[in-house]
């Protein structure tokens, strides 16, 4: 009589069973990865919007100290910014809406061949918007679909 081999190895059904359970837990992770994803995309937006206003009044404050340029900084393109400090309220609010512009390196978290920081008073995802007006300059920022009232901000930093 011959004696039967113990082959080792795994069976068929065990091998589907095993390639079944990775599927499913692919499934799941693919769906709460774009959920991590969409949540990092907004709370990128909401940081480059209170950088820019933590920017702009810091360089602002540096004309209240004494400083005679503010908005220091490397363009988009690489050249060096600079603006004067005056005391025309309004031409601050435009040289500082001017420098925010020119000197913010960031990308649309949405869409990262674009800069997130604009020229205009638009609502739009993924952007923030910067305008003077008068002795101010506003910011506007979305980071969803629409633009409702809980995915936006806006602000405003008044020339003191």
């Amino acid at each position: 009589m011959k004696k039967k081999k113990h082959l080792k190895g795994f069976t068929l059904i065990e091998l589907l069973v095993v390639v079944a359970i990775i599927g499913v837990l692919a499934a799941v992770g693919v769906t709460a990865f774009s959920g991590f994803t969409e949540n990092a995309k907004k709370k990128a937006m909401q940081s480059i919007h209170a950088a820019l206003v933590k920017k702009m009044s810091a360089e602002i404050k540096k004309c209240e100290l004494g400083e005679s340029t503010f908005m220091n900084g490397t363009t988009r393109s690489g050249g060096s910014y600079s603006r004067p400090c005056t005391t025309s309220k309004s031409t601050m609010a435009a040289y500082t809406r001017d420098g925010a512009i020119n000197t913010s390196k960031d990308k649309n978290p949405f869409l990262t061949s674009q800069y997130a920081v604009y020229s205009g008073s638009s609502w739009y995802k993924g952007r923030s918007y910067i305008w003077a007006s008068g002795n101010n300059t506003y910011i506007r920022s979305c980071w969803n679909d629409g633009c409702g009232t809980n995915d936006r901000q806006q602000d405003m930093i008044a020339m003191e």
